[in-house]
């Protein structure tokens, strides 16, 4: 996956974010954290200390408000897949933040589309000062089965939720390769994180 980040001072700007197809060979590596960061990220958490190295996985401009997140459907042809992300979320975060899907557009609210001809993306998606916009790629997903596609999903829903790529074992590795993603679902890093980047600061 490829991340294209704004100035960080700059809340206004669109944050792009992009899952990006890989061939088998294509090296396995993170572009924020490295393998010894992410082992050092995975002690502190099976030991339930803090959590090193939060400013590389977290930082972005997020859609939360008062622990509540909206999505809008819009026409996307994935929206099952988008149903099944959001019941996926909103199990794995156990309402300490809730995901309300949504029947227009809102000034917070996370937006999907469809679009074609991208070669190398799976989904993109665009931060922006409060709500998000997500551009599923049918060129891609329309040959992948409705659990992976429900993972590009969640990932990218992960970026609107103000995270970076982060490390192997949870929901925003920085893979796409899905042999090589041991949860299609977020994990307990993917919630600390999001929990952490939104409600905690």
């Amino acid at each position: 996956m490829r991340y294209l980040r704004a100035a960080a001072a700059t809340l206004m700007a669109c944050v792009a974010s992009v899952s990006v197809v890989q061939p088998a060979s294509a090296r396995d590596y993170s572009y924020f954290v490295t393998d010894a960061q992410c082992r050092q990220v995975h002690r502190a958490l099976e030991s339930g200390q803090p959590i090193p190295y939060m400013e590389k996985m977290t930082g972005l401009v997020g859609t939360v408000e008062n622990g509540q997140a909206e999505v809008y459907l819009g026409t996307s042809r994935y929206a099952d897949e988008i149903r099944q992300s959001v019941n996926d979320w909103n199990e794995a975060l156990g309402g300490q933040i809730t995901i309300e899907i949504v029947d227009a557009k809102t000034e917070r609210s996370i937006n999907f589309s469809d679009v074609d001809g991208f070669k190398y993306y799976n989904g993109i998606t665009y931060n922006h000062e409060k709500g998000s916009d997500i551009e599923l790629v049918t060129t891609h997903l329309d040959g992948f089965s409705s659990e992976n596609r429900s993972f590009v999903i969640s990932h990218e829903m992960g970026h609107s939720f103000g995270m970076n790529h982060g490390c192997g074992g949870s929901l925003m590795a920085d893979k796409t390769v899905f042999s090589r993603v041991s949860t299609l679902k977020p994990s307990e890093l993917d919630v600390a994180l999001v929990l952490a980047n939104n409600l905690n600061r």
